[in-house]
């Protein structure tokens, strides 16, 4: 196997598990902090090696702009509560043209999905996958916008801030294992509802968690 395709899959692995003591654990104390370093650190590994593999292996490319975008989404999860509330440095300004190259690069891979449809590959992903991976990438763009021009973040907003680009960093791990990788898994359970709601389940608790950070103080 290829070296950089084993360390993705171990990051990938140890994600899933960190992630979820993560997401599970209460807000702010010793375990989600302990854990959720050990998180990013996985995640972090996990896309680097994701992008490497997007250029090296032929016909990964299209994974490139979503291992990048996650990637970003952690770094900048971490970054919003690493630093003080209201305050923005020059990584932030730097970092906001990520998400807008990815909304382009997202952008030419549907417009070459609709009018060239014979060029992608067999393993492509669906056209609705480039769309609304493009639409993520240009809404998390403007987010970042609004904050650099504000100047920062506090209270609620800044814990939102670092909980939503958590775990959708979080759901791109679960979607990609459980959903991407079903011809991997035993024939009884390919195509089960329970590896749906495993793939959904960040984006689920974290509505849980939205809804405590918003209606309590």
């Amino acid at each position: 196997m290829n070296p950089a395709l084993i360390v993705h899959i171990s990051a990938g692995g140890a994600g899933l598990l960190t992630g979820a003591v993560t997401l599970t654990a209460r807000k702010g104390e010793s375990v989600h902090r302990a854990w959720g370093k050990a998180f990013c650190l996985a995640m972090l590994v996990m896309s680097s090696m994701a992008a490497f593999l997007s250029v090296t292996v032929p016909g990964q490319i299209g994974n490139l702009p979503g291992s990048i975008l996650t990637f970003y989404l952690v770094m900048t999860a971490w970054a919003t509560v690493a630093r003080p509330p209201m305050t923005v440095g020059g990584y932030d300004r730097i970092a906001l043209v990520v998400p807008a190259a990815a909304a382009a690069v997202m952008a030419f891979f549907t417009w070459e999905a609709v009018t060239n449809p014979a060029s992608q590959p067999p393993n492509a992903p669906p056209l609705i996958a480039y769309f609304i991976a493009a639409a993520v990438a240009a809404l998390i763009a403007s987010l970042d916008l609004k904050v650099v021009l504000q100047g920062g973040v506090r209270g609620a907003r800044r814990v939102t801030r670092h909980l939503w680009r958590m775990s959708l960093g979080f759901f791109v791990a679960t979607g990609s294992f459980f959903l991407g990788k079903q011809a991997h898994f035993p024939a009884f359970i390919r195509g089960s509802p329970l590896l749906l709601v495993l793939a959904f389940a960040p984006l689920l608790i974290m509505l849980f968690w939205l809804g405590f950070v918003v209606f309590t103080r």
